[in-house]
């Protein structure tokens, strides 16, 4: 009587949880949800892998779900009651005997903390200096609008892409769905799917490495943390292809016990469809390493078929998707070259503190062939890619030698477990010293790797929070923003405020969104706010992001809230703060954030204006710079609020110049205007400010 009782008001408890919409108790009901449907369907499983295993199936069960409401035309919003519901259901009669494993728990925390660790607990919002995160983005606000998956492209508004119609929904149906429906919840919950899967690679690596030998998956586990490759991948916003390395070692452990034959192959073919439909690449990979495993033609057909069923129903346009995949033979020659092969294996497997653990690869290699084998294709497709470029259907589709190799991402940490597993089985107390060695070595070149890369993000809460006030000020009004490298494309994503995207011109626009801090990468942020606050009234302003309008003027607290901000004593310095160089600086920026990480002291720009925007409280009758230039000789003109007060040449070698000016106390910028780019950068040291 009390344990039905007990059953029952957890169900009704994880319901709750379901109702409350918010992002990481979403993430925790899913795992909940997820663990008492696997005591259902893996009744021979041990109770503890179930437990592991949970969020996995509790990810398929609600991307399955939201896309069978899609295909139904059932509204997507009513998907929170369905798992609420169903989550009680199956509490229901739930048989819970979980005995845990303690020493394999332990290491497990472990894992996930060094994980967290190794990125100095510093956690942003998704990135959006590339199109990815906001693409993402912006489909899972349209499913939101919609209320559903599937949307014609003749809905989408011409600044997002008219392609997010037909990109895979797997993983926007997830997003979406942990929003609760709030559209202003999107990238929080991108973000905390982001972190859970942080936490979680760990355990699911040490799931798969269990499977071959118990010891190769303790092993795998914190070898996950400090694995190149990983941080590699996080500087790209391909979040689908993130999550679905979890999708795939959640998979692998499936595909390993029905070689067991303890499930059937339909469950994996459930698991692959929706990795499937989640991002294509991985479930090709996965593919190959089940043949390696299952080495069963009936099994293999049998999983493959089901997989291709859940493809064919739940991809937006499956028939086009297939014959793009069957018919492009794609070929990157930046990417699919010997140099790029060489740089990428010397990235994983000898830089980054990686010698020990890439030593530990190779002998790795030689242990579990169906692994291994799987990154042998891997190879097999990039060498074919770079000097035979063979048309291999479905598999010559993948873009390029890059995103090939980074398929091998979940792969790696098992192998290197391998390799260390045979030298601890012969020589244990080398062996545990070797491995310990290793994650130490590897330990600060990858925090390093993390923290440029969360340096380089700009949706911070601060970014979102500028963006709700934004959208209470303007309402539905359009607002004028740059959309390249800027997050005033994030407005109709977070809020229901339209955007123009920038295109020239900004004679029409009532209200313009400038993003001063540096997003842009190899071309400038196109809008340069020093040529535009003393025509446009500056309605709204916070740590370099700017609302201008046209019908408003400037009022005295906003200016002094722009001055405080940009006030500078004495010197301004790259190393010390990069808020003052406010265009045409490459500032946030996954390279130049490493370098300054680093100690480098050069602001650079590859732009032919620069713009460095300062306030004074004290008149300023010199101005000292230090300068350089990338190779040659560039004529400089240097710039005072617009007016010519340097022309000089500038060379490699760093010149210090004296510019004599007569500044009062207020808002001013200085523009450096040379024949700069990408070949030939723009480097700034400092600039001094001198009273008289």
């Amino acid at each position: 009587m009390w344990e039905k009782a007990l059953r029952v008001s957890g169900g009704f408890i994880i319901a709750f949880l379901f109702l409350t919409k918010h992002p990481f108790l979403l993430i925790l009901a899913t795992s909940i949800l997820g663990f008492l449907a696997g005591l259902r369907l893996f009744k021979g499983l041990d109770p503890w892998e179930v437990l592991l295993l949970s969020p996995g199936i509790g990810f398929v069960i609600v991307i399955l779900v939201g896309l069978v409401f899609g295909r139904m035309r059932v509204p997507f919003s009513a998907i929170w009651p369905t798992m609420a519901v169903l989550s009680i259901v199956l509490s229901l009669n739930a048989d819970i005997r979980l005995k845990l494993e303690k020493f394999d728990g332990a290491v497990l925390l472990a894992s996930i903390f060094l994980s967290f660790l190794v990125r100095g607990f510093y956690f942003l919002l998704p990135d959006y200096r590339a199109a990815d995160t906001w693409f993402h983005g912006s489909k899972v606000k349209m499913i939101l609008l919609f209320n559903t998956p599937y949307f014609s492209s003749s809905l989408v508004p011409e600044y997002f892409s008219k392609t997010i119609s037909n990109y895979p929904p797997g993983y926007h149906v997830l997003v979406a769905f942990y929003t609760g429906g709030v559209s202003r919840e999107i990238i929080y919950a991108m973000n905390a799917l982001r972190l859970f899967e942080i936490a979680y690679l760990p355990v699911a690596t040490y799931l798969v490495g269990k499977k071959i030998k118990r010891e190769i998956g303790l092993i795998a586990a914190p070898l996950v943390a400090v694995s190149a490759l990983y941080f590699y991948f996080v500087q790209y916003a391909l979040l689908p292809a993130f999550f679905n390395y979890l999708l795939f070692l959640f998979s692998a452990f499936v595909l390993f016990e029905i070689r067991e034959n303890k499930l059937s192959p339909a469950i994996l073919g459930i698991f692959g469809g929706i990795m499937g439909v989640v991002h294509p690449y991985q479930y090709i990979i996965f593919q190959i390493m089940t043949l390696l495993v299952l080495k069963d033609l009936k099994k293999f057909s049998y999983q493959l078929a089901t997989s291709l069923v859940l493809m064919v129903i739940f991809m937006p346009h499956p028939q086009r998707y297939a014959e793009g995949m069957i018919k492009v033979n794609s070929y990157y020659p930046n990417k699919d070259n010997p140099e790029f092969l060489k740089h990428i294996l010397k990235y994983t497997f000898v830089s980054n503190g990686q010698v020990i653990l890439g030593l530990a690869f190779l002998l790795g290699l030689l242990v579990y062939r169906p692994i291994s084998g799987t990154f042998v294709a891997i190879l097999l497709i990039i060498l074919n890619k770079i000097f035979f470029r063979l048309h291999v259907p479905i598999v010559s589709a993948i873009w390029n030698s890059e995103r090939a190799f980074m398929l091998a991402t979940p792969l790696v940490p098992i192998i290197s477990a391998q390799g260390f597993y045979l030298i601890i089985r012969r020589w244990k107390s080398f062996g545990v010293f070797l491995l310990i060695t290793g994650v130490t070595l590897a330990f600060p070149h990858v925090r390093m790797e993390h923290l440029a890369s969360e340096s380089s993000y700009l949706l911070d809460d601060e970014t979102v929070n500028f963006i709700l006030k934004v959208h209470k000020i303007v309402g539905d009004h359009e607002v004028l923003t740059a959309c390249d490298f800027d997050s005033g494309r994030w407005i109709p994503i977070l809020t229901n405020t339209p955007i123009k995207c920038y295109e020239g011109g900004v004679d029409n626009a009532t209200y313009i969104y400038v993003d001063s801090r540096g997003a842009g990468e190899l071309r400038a942020y196109p809008l340069d706010v020093t040529r535009l606050y003393s025509k446009y009234g500056i309605l709204e302003f916070y740590n370099g992001l700017w609302l201008l309008s046209r019908v408003n003027k400037t009022s005295s607290r906003i200016m002094e809230k722009v001055c405080s901000y940009y006030l500078a004593l004495g010197e301004i310095s790259w190393l010390n703060s990069t808020k003052y160089f406010v265009h045409g600086f490459i500032v946030k920026n996954y390279a130049t954030q490493k370098l300054r990480l680093m100690g480098y002291p050069y602001a650079v720009s590859v732009s032919r204006n620069s713009t460095i925007l300062f306030c004074t409280r004290d008149y300023i009758k010199m101005l000292e710079m230090k300068v350089a230039i990338g190779k040659g000789r560039e004529k400089a003109n240097i710039y005072v609020d617009d007016k010519l007060a340097l022309t000089t040449k500038l060379s490699e070698r760093p010149k210090i110049l004296r510019i004599p000016v007569d500044l009062t106390p207020g808002l001013h910028y200085i523009r450096i205007s040379c024949n700069c780019s990408y070949l030939n950068p723009l480097g700034v040291e400092y600039v001094r400010l001198e009273g008289g």
